[in-house]
């Protein structure tokens, strides 16, 4: 929406339907402690992106096509937020000191088979892929830091059950591309 200027009836329609975006904004998504929940956004930005969504639906509405203003304008916000709220980055966590773990004895940390996999888990928590870096970043936190769940989900801005599936996926991600091919390897 660079350099639009809105004429006076546009700008009368995004007054009249400011407050309907703020409740399209809040029943959409959610927020607690004026923070949504899964990615952390603030609920005061979240209003700010849906008045600019409200002034993309004002100047692209088209009455002939059957649907009314309101629809398509709660549409328009739900997923102009949606896309500004998940491209956010997620806030890093350093991946050093994860060899330090008590987990592990001194013997299984001299192995080669524990440094390869200890490799292939920080290169796969530093892929380009977000959401499998994501995943793998939780499940270092989980098993080789020992932090609760709680923690991790709120360290990746993440409901708990999307933390839980996220590790899921990386344990399961880890089984069938390390732990085959190391298999592989073994019986060839």
């Amino acid at each position: 929406m660079k350099n639009t200027v809105l004429n006076q009836k546009q700008r009368d329609l995004v007054n009249e339907y400011y407050e309907f975006g703020k409740t399209v904004v809040a029943s959409s998504f959610h927020f607690a402690d004026g923070k949504e929940i899964s990615t952390g956004y603030s609920l005061e930005d979240a209003y700010q992106e849906g008045a600019v969504a409200l002034c993309t639906a004002v100047l692209h509405f088209n009455a002939n096509k059957g649907v009314s203003f309101k629809t398509y304008a709660a549409a328009v916000i739900r997923n102009h937020i949606k896309k500004v709220m998940f491209t956010k980055k997620i806030a890093e966590y350093p991946l050093e000191g994860i060899d330090d773990s008590p987990m592990f004895s001194y013997e299984m940390k001299s192995s080669v088979e524990y440094c390869e996999m200890i490799d292939f888990i920080r290169r796969s928590a530093n892929a380009e892929d977000k959401g499998r870096s994501l995943s793998y970043r939780i499940l270092m936190d989980k098993i080789f830091r020992h932090q609760p769940m709680t923690v991790i989900a709120g360290r990746y801005h993440l409901k708990k059950s999307a933390a839980y599936r996220r590790l899921n996926e990386a344990r399961g991600d880890f089984y069938r591309s390390y732990l085959m091919n190391r298999e592989q390897a073994l019986s060839a």
